[in-house]
């Protein structure tokens, strides 16, 4: 009979290959049901789903069935890798075993689906639905920077972030983070960045967190370690605010079977800050301590040398990127910040030497080590003193915190790092 098909096979006209199912099952009642091995066709054409007992190299296979996708109501992600059909007869619970299968056929069979039900889809019907406006901006960012996310996939990914968001907030106690979980944790992130039109390809979450639930959850995940970053490092030598030594790493190695971070990052980098804010960071190479002994190992001591080279290379250039949200100053603030200050100070030069006492001067050194939040603070504490405050100028300062308001998020800014509020305030944490 044949070499048997063990992947999962697309063509133009076919999707073939073998999943997981369970027999007719009910909505509260698909999690109790044994798992039967079948072997699936798609006919993209005629969107049918034809599934058999064995594959169709052996000789006469044993047709069990055919869903007729175009009377499928609604469809929805379960689990990891599940996919739940409901038509007007029954219902039906398939199950891949790998990303790359799901993906193939999330993507083929919502494809189908959606092509009869249109926009009649209920918002929970594939995952989360996420709006054209997003998908718009979301598809082309994918397709250069995100091989292999499609939008069935990312819809998948972004419903275990949900998920997972939820129960971050809603538990007594932290639950411990999985590497999968803390992958579309990620994902969400990154929607939610998308949604106020900030996608990046390098850059920097920060998050309201007051209480610290988001950094307890990816602190609880095995394989966390401490290291040391210069990222907001002014923060981390502030009296009273963090201690050096309590950066986190968390490298996310898998093999090619398994999920990945946005924009193929490897790693993260996370922190909180004395404003009650986390940091998260996706990096392409962790910085694991492989002269600890938990960490001694050939694999650890590679990582750390590529997190150095690629630290070098940024900072020689971009290496192609495109999409930034650092905490970097604009220059445009800094140059306004520096104009504001020559009409409140007649006189100041900031590259001045002997100076260093004055209060513009203090000023300077304050509001360009901390950012934009700082800058804003101490000229606004100057405004009744100054006869003549440059309104016009203030205005540009405030435009980068106008919108942090509007989205309800509660922590300072330093530069474009993407801030977002408190998980909590996520309200429709399913409707994007």
């Amino acid at each position: 009979c044949g070499m048997e098909q063990l992947t999962t096979k697309e063509t133009p006209s076919h999707v073939s290959g073998w999943l997981n199912k369970r027999g007719d099952v009910g909505i509260e009642s698909y999690l109790e049901k044994h798992l039967n091995k079948r072997y699936f066709r798609l006919d993209k054409q005629q969107h049918t789903l034809s599934y058999y007992k064995q594959g169709l190299l052996a000789i006469g296979p044993e047709k069990l069935g055919c869903i007729d996708l175009n009377q499928v109501q609604e469809m929805s992600v379960k689990n990891t890798f599940g996919i739940l059909l409901k038509t007007p007869q029954r219902e039906y619970y398939l199950e891949a075993t790998n990303v790359e299968d799901f993906s193939v056929w999330i993507s083929a069979i919502a494809t189908c689906v959606l092509s009869n039900l249109h926009h009649n889809l209920i918002p929970d019907s594939i995952g989360v639905l996420i709006c054209n406006p997003l998908q718009e901006k979301l598809r082309p960012f994918c397709e250069d920077y995100c091989p292999g996310i499609t939008m069935p996939l990312l819809s998948h990914l972004v419903t275990l972030g949900a998920d997972v968001a939820k129960r971050i907030m809603l538990a007594d106690k932290t639950p411990k983070a999985t590497p999968r979980e803390i992958i579309a944790l990620m994902w969400l992130l990154m929607i939610k960045a998308a949604s106020y039109d900030e996608l990046f390809t390098s850059g920097v979450f920060r998050i309201d967190d007051a209480e610290g639930h988001l950094f307890n959850f990816i602190d609880s995940c095995e394989g966390v370690y401490t290291r040391v970053s210069s990222h907001f490092g002014e923060r981390l030598n502030e009296t009273l605010k963090l201690n050096p030594g309590e950066q986190r790493g968390l490298d996310l190695r898998f093999d090619k079977s398994e999920l990945t971070l946005p924009v193929g990052k490897r790693s993260l980098l996370f922190f909180r800050l004395g404003d009650g804010t986390t940091i998260i960071k996706m990096e392409l190479a962790g910085c694991p301590p492989f002269w600890k002994e938990e960490f001694q190992s050939m694999d650890n001591v590679k990582e750390f040398a590529k997190h150095m080279g690629e630290f070098v290379k940024t900072r020689v250039s971009e290496g192609g990127v495109t999409k930034k949200r650092k905490e970097h100053v604009p220059s445009e603030v800094s140059d306004t910040f520096r104009e504001i200050l020559k009409i409140i100070y007649p006189g100041f030069a900031p590259e001045a030497i002997g100076h260093e006492r004055d209060v513009s001067h203090q000023i300077y050194r304050q509001g360009m080590m901390f950012g934009i939040s700082r800058m804003i603070a101490l000229l606004e504490s100057r405004v009744e003193e100054v006869t003549h405050f440059p309104e016009k100028h203030f205005e540009v300062l405030k435009s980068y915190t106008r919108m942090d308001k509007l989205r309800l998020y509660q922590g300072e800014r330093k530069g474009t790092e993407v801030c977002l509020p408190q998980l909590s305030t996520w309200y429709e944490l399913q409707k994007y």
